[in-house]
């Protein structure tokens, strides 16, 4: 008999994991341990909707938990595990059956100069989202560190809140990791349109100011003026817990397809986990809001004896200016890619295949192409590149078409 589930972390895994043990006909004690002292919330919104309107949805609303009989320890950090037993950093010891650790990630700090300026900020909680808020005032000049899906809703909040934006990524172009290759430079194309000054294949080694931010220095020697500073430059695991406890870790807590961890009854699942899926190339971390969700509730079935190996596709989405993107699978550059749509800034999406066989899909403003895709793949269908190509075919059609035709 399982009496009690302790899960440590707020997130999207922990909380998804704590609703669908009720789901899934638990009746025993579940604690929810979050670091933060408020309500868990949906930490996209973040660098989105925070930024624009300060407001913070939460997962659920505080109601569910009482009624679901979660118990909600604000404000507490879990410090060391041992059999049987979570050690909370106040001194309290959680007898349980089951551990769940959703710790997720740190943000990366900037190693350079003036990197400790007041005006730098980073993007990973509310109270960061809050005080970017504060700054970005029409005019203010803010520069943006980092290519990422982070560092492209903070940059296209900034221009929405009339700011003065300069975008910085080391790599070759942004968004390259998230959304892959053709629909990047479209996307980079929108930025620019609106105003951001993109600057890629450039490092920040300087942040210029004394007490405050003035400004930053890029690798080629140029300086930019800058009233505003925000870094986002990628998570590193939060593994502390984990490694205070003596579970293995290898970037990220090391999970078996079940979430199981190295000690007995302990699990973990979201953005903290290095694991490994047949859509993976190698074993690593992916850190998609949804993917988390999704692990969280896999993980709950597996501490109740129900699991199934993990092998979800992963599923993401971003809203920049009035564009929604959305994207599945993990592309490769080696991937052939076929394009439906303009890519010039119109509607479009790039379908990657891999081998002949259609491994995944990423849209601007078609977010139904994406949603046919992750059916065909899920039944390991391609159409054909004409169908592909053309915008007239509704993919969930030609998915049903197939899916009888196999039948």
């Amino acid at each position: 008999m399982i009496a009690r589930c302790v899960i440590v972390g707020g997130g999207a895994a922990g909380v998804n994991a704590a609703l669908s043990l009720r789901k899934l006909g638990y009746d025993g004690d579940i604690v929810l341990v979050c670091a933060e002292d408020r309500l868990p919330y949906e930490r996209p919104a973040v660098s989105k909707d925070v930024l624009l309107t300060g407001r913070l949805p939460p997962i659920v609303p505080e109601r569910v938990y009482a009624e679901l009989r979660v118990d909600l320890r604000l404000g507490r950090r879990a410090s060391r595990l041992r059999a049987g037993a979570v050690e909370l950093d106040d001194g309290t010891e959680l007898h349980t059956d089951k551990v769940l650790i959703a710790t997720g990630g740190r943000v990366r700090q900037l190693r350079i100069p003036g990197a400790e300026l007041s005006g730098v900020h980073y993007v990973r909680f509310a109270n960061d989202g809050e005080a970017i808020r504060a700054e970005l005032r029409p005019g203010a000049r803010v520069a943006v560190i980092g290519g990422g899906l982070i560092g492209a809703e903070v940059s296209a909040s900034a221009i929405q809140a009339g700011c003065d934006v300069d975008w910085i990524e080391a790599g070759y172009r942004c968004m390259t990791r998230s959304v892959s290759h053709p629909l990047d430079e479209a996307l980079m194309a929108i930025h620019r349109a609106r105003g951001v000054r993109i600057h890629t294949r450039m490092a920040v080694v300087r942040v210029l100011g004394d007490a405050r931010v003035a400004g930053v220095e890029l690798s080629d020697g140029r300086r930019l003026d800058a009233d505003v500073v925000v870094v986002g430059i990628g998570i590193d695991p939060d593994v502390d817990l984990a490694r205070a406890s003596g579970i293995d870790v290898d970037d990220g807590i090391v999970v078996d397809a079940f979430n199981a961890t190295s000690m007995p009854n302990v699990y973990a699942a979201g953005d903290v986990t290095h694991h490994k899926t047949r859509h993976m190339a190698a074993a690593g971390r992916l850190e998609h809001w949804r993917y988390a969700q999704s692990h969280g509730e896999a993980a709950a079935r597996s501490m109740l004896g129900r699991g199934e190996a993990f092998d979800e596709l992963p599923w993401f989405w971003t809203d920049q200016y009035d564009h929604h993107v959305e994207g599945c699978g993990l592309p490769r550059a080696s991937d052939e890619v076929v394009v439906r749509g303009e890519l010039g800034g119109g509607a479009s999406t790039a379908f990657y295949l891999r081998e002949g066989r259609l491994v995944g899909a990423t849209s601007l403003d078609r977010p139904n192409d994406v949603r046919a895709a992750m059916r065909l793949i899920a039944r390991g269908l391609t159409p054909t590149h004409t169908t592909l190509q053309d915008t007239h075919r509704d993919l969930r059609k030609v998915e049903k078409e197939m899916s009888h035709a196999i039948s």
